[in-house]
């Protein structure tokens, strides 16, 4: 039977469904040790991580019969892709698990920079009630620029179409007309940028995108604009973003 070393939390029913198939090392505390980490790997089929376990060169070199790390998530930054490759290490993303729920925290947020109801709320639990903070703004009419759109930011579209915004994306990694879809494409990451009223960031963290959003990015954007992150954090330079 197939071995499987699972080195972070997994859901309950997931982790039943493993056990019934495979025989299973369930550690969720296991990323925080990577020295036991590297002796328990190296008599497993298979690892199963999320993003705080740290799949180094050195880890697999002790993974001696590893044939497949799964990744409980779509990120795969914490993973050495490359030395992976070179040991025919198969690396397999959760891709679409989590799309829907992404795309419905997008347009949650979205409602909610626009209409501070959070505060308005606690005020009003406190007693009193500030429609002025109720006022906000609308998102209909508006523009959603996409930076990336692969499955979750397509998702996000549709939803922001159905609120009336307008939306526009930038993605050089694909076709456009390829895609039937509600938003259209721009030429330019800066053109994107400075056209919408808010912005969501769709792209893994690589080379290309560390500190892709930097301050003479981040300056193209309209006054009052809205950036949502759902990507990884190395995208956004935070220090220009907070002179901004």
């Amino acid at each position: 039977m197939a071995t499987v070393l699972v080195s972070e939390f997994m859901d309950g029913s997931a982790l039943a469904f493993l056990e019934n198939r495979l025989s299973v090392d369930y550690a969720p505390n296991l990323f925080d040790d990577q020295q036991t980490l590297m002796q328990r790997v190296s008599a497993v089929d298979a690892l199963i991580v999320r993003n705080r376990t740290p799949v180094t060169r050195e880890l697999l070199n002790h993974a001696c019969q590893l044939k497949v790390i799964g990744r409980l998530g779509v990120g795969l930054d914490n993973i050495d892709l490359d030395a992976a490759k070179q040991a025919n290490i198969q690396v397999l993303p959760a891709t679409g698990a989590n799309a829907v729920a992404v795309a419905e925290y997008v347009m949650s947020a979205l409602l909610h920079l626009r209409r501070p109801m959070t505060s308005g709320f606690q005020a009003m639990v406190g007693g009193d009630w500030p429609r002025e903070q109720f006022i906000g703004g609308e998102i209909s009419g508006k523009t959603l620029g996409l930076i990336g759109f692969g499955q979750i930011a397509q998702i996000v579209a549709k939803r922001a179409a159905a609120f009336g915004m307008r939306i526009a994306y930038f993605d050089p990694y694909i076709d456009a007309s390829e895609h039937d879809s509600v938003a259209t494409a721009v030429s330019s990451l800066d053109e994107l940028l400075a056209l919408s009223d808010s912005v969501s960031i769709h792209v893994p963290l690589t080379e290309d995108t560390h500190r892709l959003m930097n301050s003479q990015r981040l300056a193209l954007m309209k006054s009052g604009a809205i950036l949502i992150n759902t990507s990884r954090g190395g995208i956004v330079d935070e220090r220009a973003l907070i002179h901004h």
